[in-house]
C-alpha cells in the first residue's frame, strides 16, 4: 500500500480536522458542527462532481446499518416540527456526519471502511494527545477535555476509536504501509487519556468491547465465548434492573441546596452518582411515556424532562425536593432521550442502525468494528455520545462502512480480500446517487448557514462575559442575539443584564423569547422579578403566575417560594404567603431575605387587622 492523499485519506483527514478543532470562546461542540457540515458539503460535491463525470458508476450500495441511521436523521428533522430551534444544534451534527457518511460510500465499500478506521484513528490520537498535553502542562479534572469541553466526553469517544485504531494500527502492519508506525503511536496515547479522562462510562464501554473483540475473534473457542458473553451480558441486566427499581436515598449530606445549574457528577461517590442518574432515568422515562408515539420534538427535551421531574417531586416536601431536584440538559442516556425527542420512530431507526451494524460485524468476524459498536451502545446507555461531534463523525463512517452484504474474512480467503455476496434483500442500492448526493448537499449547505450564526453568536456572548460594564454588556449581547436569534441562552442572558439596570420593559420581552427556547428555572423567577419591577396594573399577580410556573417544575426551588410570597403580600393573600415562607425557612433556614420577607408580612397583617391601606 502507498501512503498518499487519496480519496479516503483526504475525506478523513478533512472529518479529523472537523472533530478536533476547539474554540475557546465557544462551547467545545459548535466550531465542530460548523466545519463537519464544511467537510461534508465540500465532500459531497467531489463526489457528486465524480459521478456526473463517470457515467459508468450507476450505482452505489448502501447498508442497511447506514440506511436505518439515515431514517434516523431524517425523522428527527421531521419531529423540529414540534419541536425546538434549539434541536438544529443536534440536527446539525447528524446531518454534517450523514454527508460524510454519503461521501464515503460514494467511493465504494473498500475505501468507505479505510477512511472511516483513519477518521477513528485520528480523532482518537489526537484528541488523546491534547489531553496528555493539558495534563502535562498543570491541568487536572475539567481541564483535561482533549478539546471537547469536558473530560466524559473525551472519555466516550476514545471508548468509541481505540478499537478501530488498534485495527487500523494491525492492519497497516499486515500489509507493510509506511504509515503503520504512526497509526500504532495514535492508538497508543488512547489509553493513558482515557484514563485521565476520568470517565466512568467510557471505561465500561472499553472494557465492554474489548470483552466483545474477544468473543467475535473467537480467541475463546466458539462454546466458551458464547457462554461468556451470555453470562456477562445477563449480569449486566440484572445488575441495572435491580439498582434501577430500587428506590434511591438521595443523602442530603453533600447536596447542593438551590443548585439550578447542569447535573455534574464528575468525581462524586460511585454511590451517589448512580442515584443521581437512574433519577434522571426514571424522570426522563416518565417524560418518554407521556409524549409517545412521537415524541415531544428534537430540542424539547429538557422542557418534558422538567415537566415530568416536577410531578415526582410533588410529592416531596420542598426540602427534600430542593435536594432531589437535578437540572439535567440531557438524559445521560441517549437511548431514552431519543424516545423523549422523537418518540419510538427514532428509537426504532437509531436500535435498527446499531443492530444491522453489529450483525455485519459479527458474521464478518470484523472484531474491532463489533467492539466499537458495542462501546457505542453502553455509551449511549450512561451518557451522550450523540451530542459530541467528535463522537458522531466516526461513528457514523463506522456505519456506512460496516456493509452488511460484504464478509472481508470468509472461509478459506485472506482477512483483507472483500467478497462480494447475493445481495438480494441484504443491502439497498442507489439508483440514482447523483440526486442523493445532491439532497445531502442541499441539506448540508442549510444547515451549515444557521450553525456558522450558532458558533458566531456563541463568540460574542463570551466576549459579553469578560467584565464589561452593564451598558457595554447589553450592547454585546444584544449583538450576539441578531448574529443567533435561535439561542434561548442569549435571550435570557440581555434579560438579566436589561435587569439588572432596572429595565423592566426590555428585560420581559427578552426573558419571554428566552422562555420559548430554553427550558430553565431560573428564566420564570426572573420574568415574575421583572414583573413585579414594573409595577404595572395586575404585575403581582402575572409575577405570582410566574413563579408558580418554574415552582411546577422545582418544588423545592428556595428562590421562586420567597418571590412568590413577596407577590402575595401585594396581592393580600397572606396566608397563602405565609405557606411559602415557610417552605423557604425549610429550605434555607438562615438566608438573610427571609427576614426581610418576614417583616413584610408582619406589617401586611398588622395594616390588615387596622383597617389601614397596605
Amino acid at each position: 500500500m502507498r501512503f498518499g492523499v487519496t480519496p479516503p485519506w483526504a475525506l478523513a483527514l478533512g472529518a479529523v480536522l472537523a472533530a478536533v478543532l476547539w474554540d475557546s470562546k465557544a462551547p467545545a461542540a459548535d466550531v465542530k458542527r460548523v466545519f463537519g457540515l464544511g467537510v461534508a458539503v465540500a465532500a459531497l460535491g467531489l463526489g457528486v462532481a465524480g459521478f456526473i463525470q463517470n457515467k459508468k458508476r450507476a450505482r452505489v450500495t448502501l447498508s442497511w446499518a447506514a440506511a436505518f441511521w439515515f431514517a434516523f436523521v431524517v425523522w428527527s428533522g421531521v419531529s423540529l416540527a414540534w419541536g425546538s430551534p434549539g434541536g438544529m444544534g443536534a440536527l446539525g451534527v447528524w446531518a454534517g456526519a450523514s454527508g460524510l457518511l454519503l461521501a464515503s460510500r460514494l467511493l465504494g465499500i473498500s475505501d468507505a471502511r479505510r477512511a472511516a478506521g483513519l477518521t477513528a484513528a485520528g480523532v482518537g490520537g489526537i484528541s488523546a494527545l491534547f489531553a496528555i498535553i493539558q495534563a502535562v502542562f498543570g491541568a487536572r479534572g475539567l481541564g483535561i477535555h482533549g478539546g471537547h469541553g469536558n473530560p466524559n466526553w473525551l472519555g466516550l469517544i476514545l471508548a468509541l476509536t481505540l478499537p478501530l485504531s488498534i485495527d487500523l494500527a494491525a492492519s497497516f502492519r499486515r500489509e507493510s504501509a509506511r504509515a503503520w508506525g504512526f497509526v500504532a503511536m495514535l492508538a497508543a496515547v488512547q489509553v493513558p487519556a482515557l484514563i485521565l479522562a476520568r470517565s466512568r462510562v467510557a471505561w465500561a464501554a472499553t472494557l465492554a468491547g474489548f470483552v466483545i473483540w474477544v468473543f467475535v475473534s473467537g480467541a475463546l473457542g466458539k462454546k466458551r465465548a458464547i457462554a461468556a458473553g451470555g453470562a456477562a451480558i445477563a449480569i449486566a441486566i440484572a445488575v441495572a434492573t435491580g439498582l434501577a427499581v430500587a428506590p434511591p436515598s438521595f443523602s442530603a449530606q453533600n447536596a447542593n441546596i438551590e443548585n439550578d445549574s447542569v447535573v455534574n457528577d464528575g468525581d462524586t461517590p460511585v454511590a451517589e452518582a448512580w442515584e443521581g442518574r437512574v433519577w434522571i432515568w426514571r424522570a426522563s422515562a416518565d417524560a418518554a411515556v407521556r409524549e409517545l408515539p412521537f415524541g415531544a420534538g428534537l430540542g424539547d427535551f429538557a422542557d418534558a424532562y422538567l415537566d415530568a421531574q416536577g410531578e415526582r417531586l410533588a410529592d416531596f416536601s420542598p426540602k427534600i425536593a430542593s435536594r432531589r431536584f437535578l437540572n439535567a440538559t440531557t438524559a445521560h442516556s441517549d437511548w431514552i432521550e431519543v424516545a423523549v425527542s422523537s418518540g419510538l420512530p427514532a428509537l426504532f431507526f437509531l436500535a435498527g442502525a446499531f443492530v444491522a451494524a453489529l450483525g455485519s460485524a459479527i458474521r464478518g468476524r470484523r472484531s474491532a468494528d463489533a467492539a466499537a459498536l458495542f462501546a457505542f451502545a453502553v455509551c449511549a446507555a450512561g451518557d451522550s455520545p450523540l451530542a459530541q461531534p467528535g463522537f458522531v463523525m466516526p461513528f457514523a463512517l463506522l456505519l456506512g462502512a460496516s456493509s452488511i452484504e460484504l464478509d472481508v474474512n470468509p472461509v478459506g480467503s485472506s482477512r483483507n480480500e472483500p467478497v462480494q455476496k447475493n445481495l438480494g434483500r441484504r443491502a439497498i442500492s442507489i439508483a440514482y446517487p447523483r440526486a442523493a448526493g445532491l439532497i445531502g448537499l442541499g441539506c448540508a449547505a442549510l444547515l451549515l448557514s444557521v450553525a456558522a450564526s450558532t458558533w458566531l453568536g456563541a463568540r460574542k456572548l463570551t466576549q459579553a462575559r469578560e467584565g464589561l460594564l452593564p451598558e457595554e454588556r447589553i450592547k454585546t449581547i444584544a449583538a450576539a442575539a441578531k448574529i443567533d436569534p435561535r439561542n434561548g441562552e442569549t435571550a435570557l442572558a440581555l434579560g438579566l443584564a436589561y435587569l439588572e439596570i432596572g429595565d423592566a420593559t426590555s428585560a420581559l420581552s427578552e426573558l419571554q423569547r428566552s422562555r420559548a427556547l430554553l427550558a430553565n428555572i431560573g428564566t420564570d423567577i426572573a420574568i415574575g422579578n421583572a414583573h413585579l419591577l414594573a409595577g404595572k396594573p395586575g404585575a403581582s399577580e402575572r409575577a405570582a403566575a410566574a413563579y408558580r410556573r418554574a415552582l411546577a417544575r422545582h418544588p423545592g426551588s428556595f428562590r421562586a417560594h420567597v418571590n412568590l410570597a413577596e407577590a402575595l403580600i401585594e396581592m393580600g393573600a397572606r396566608g397563602e404567603a405565609e405557606e411559602h415562607l415557610a417552605a423557604a425557612r425549610s429550605i434555607y433556614p438562615g438566608h438573610p431575605k427571609l427576614a426581610l420577607v418576614t417583616e413584610r408580612l408582619r406589617k401586611a397583617t398588622i395594616d390588615a387587622e387596622s383597617g389601614e391601606p397596605p
